[in-house]
């Protein structure tokens, strides 16, 4: 990690390097801020999947990184203790006090969860914050605009504590993930935390363990991403229960017609018996499979030294749809619509993206992206252009600063 100091201003950036720690920090007990009040502003990026979707909560592989839209924090020091907090696109504010840990939780209650684990984990708040939530993410559109907010606050909450301890981004993405889906017994995985806090385009092996992912940066492919809103909510925690389940489930029912053990990261659909295939959940146990093997050949794509090209990248990204559609069962005909829209518009590729169901199209047109743009808009659709971006960053300034 860096840190970038000037004076007035004091910045600092979180982003991944090998060692994985902080430089130029005030030392143990916290940045220097801490000899004044401070104003924090922080930033997390939502999530762009290019290969894997509903891949990290079964332990396997996923191509995916940061986008340039994201979740902006801004906090500062007030002289009531606790949080008072407004949350600009949806209109609500919430008072979070900090005289007693581990307050009940209500359903999906993310911002009182992050600090509930945070105090847990010996975090402490004498000084009382004002805090404003804003971004420009899509609200339950694919694009991980709550793990983006869970990022940005577990980071702003490491940030502001009286003995800030300078989380690194992978121990961001953890707190993130035990914020947004431990705590709640959610089934979702933690790939959208990691792109979140790390930043970059990144392969994201789950194998050893969802909140323990093998993270390797990948090349960056040519810019030309695009959003394509359908309109429509994603149903999110029904989506990927539905698909978990119908996955492990026919996964234990080959175990027992085989009498063996069969793990998702090394069976292969020739593996399968005439008597497995006629398991209920066997469509979307198939497509884990293709899928699987889709990201592992687009990994080994961008082990070079550069992306994969324009338009073989595009290709894989229209198989992995077609995955996900025939297979899966996470796309829909509107959205299968907004693809062929964009392919018809001149798009390399285009996909559902997030848990599906609705929410948003991912579209790629490297080369003619503004020409594809203006054409999309000419036919009323909702259209935003995106790349990969970078992690969580956090700027903290005197409170007579602007």
């Amino acid at each position: 990690m860096f840190v970038i100091l000037s004076i007035p201003s004091i910045i600092i950036k979180y982003h991944p390097v090998p060692n994985g720690k902080f430089s130029g920090s005030s030392g143990e007990g916290g940045f220097p801020y801490m000899l004044e009040p401070r104003n924090f502003r922080i930033h997390a990026p939502g999530r762009l999947c290019i290969m894997g979707e509903h891949q990290d909560y079964l332990k396997l592989e996923v191509v995916s990184g940061a986008m340039t839209l994201g979740v902006v924090i801004t906090a500062e020091p007030q002289e009531s203790p606790g949080f008072e907090i407004d949350l600009v696109n949806t209109g609500e504010h919430l008072s979070l006090t900090v005289d007693g840990e581990g307050s009940p939780l209500s359903c999906r209650e993310y911002l009182r969860s992050g600090l509930n684990l945070m105090m847990s984990r010996g975090y402490r708040y004498s000084r009382g914050w004002k805090i404003v939530i804003s971004g420009d993410l899509p609200i339950g559109k694919g694009v991980s605009s709550s793990s983006a907010m869970c990022v940005a606050w577990i980071a702003g909450l490491d940030a502001v504590a009286d003995h800030p301890r300078e989380c690194t981004p992978i121990e961001i993405a953890r707190l993130a993930f035990e914020t947004e889906v431990v705590s709640f017994g959610e089934p979702g995985g933690m790939q959208d935390h990691v792109a979140s806090a790390m930043g970059g385009l990144l392969h994201m092996d789950f194998s050893p363990g969802i909140g323990n992912p093998v993270i390797t940066s990948l090349p960056c492919p040519e810019t030309g991403f695009i959003l394509i809103d359908s309109g429509k909510t994603k149903e999110t925690i029904g989506m990927i229960q539905s698909i978990r389940n119908d996955v492990e489930s026919t996964r234990e029912a080959l175990e027992r017609i085989l009498s063996r053990s069969v793990d998702l990261k090394t069976v292969q659909r020739k593996d399968i018996p005439d008597a497995g295939r006629i398991l209920p959940g066997m469509s979307r146990f198939r497509g884990t499979l293709i899928n699987r093997n889709l990201t592992r050949y687009t990994r080994s794509l961008f082990t070079g030294v550069s992306a994969p090209g324009p338009a073989r990248l595009g290709r894989l990204i229209n198989t992995h749809h077609r995955v996900l559609s025939r297979w899966i069962g996470s796309s829909s005909q509107e959205l299968d619509a907004l693809c062929s829209g964009a392919m018809k518009a001149g798009c390399a590729g285009a996909k559902v993206i997030g848990s599906g169901g609705g929410g948003c199209v991912m579209a790629y047109a490297p080369g003619n992206r503004q020409r594809v743009l203006e054409q999309l808009r000419t036919l009323g659709y909702d259209v935003t252009s995106v790349d990969i971006g970078n992690g969580v960053k956090v700027e903290t300034y005197p409170v007579h600063t602007r």
